[in-house]
């Protein structure tokens, strides 16, 4: 299964609001430093900031209605239920 792709400002924006956790992976052309809020989402997420070669640079788990600012900028955001093996979706993505 693949995760969810969001490469624009939009599908990055919404991301899992009003959704179950699910694999979602946000794409950037340079590195960000990008917060993420778990307002509106139904479940518990592990959220991974990758760099460009896809190395685990920080990771949260955050609980619904909760906010996180990064300590580092990252090419790559992957969201997965919390829980979920990261190594299971290294593969799953280019």
């Amino acid at each position: 299964m693949q995760p969810k792709i969001c490469k624009n400002f939009i599908t990055c924006s919404l991301g899992l609001m009003f959704q179950k956790p699910k694999p979602l992976l946000m794409v950037f052309k340079q590195d960000k430093l990008v917060p993420i809020h778990t307002w509106f989402m139904r479940g518990v997420i592990d959220v991974y900031y990758l760099d460009e070669n896809k190395n685990v640079l920080e990771k949260a788990t955050l609980q619904p209605w909760k906010y996180y600012k990064p300590k580092t900028k990252a090419r790559f955001i992957l969201e997965l239920p919390a829980g979920t093996p990261y190594e299971d979706w290294t593969k799953n993505f280019s």
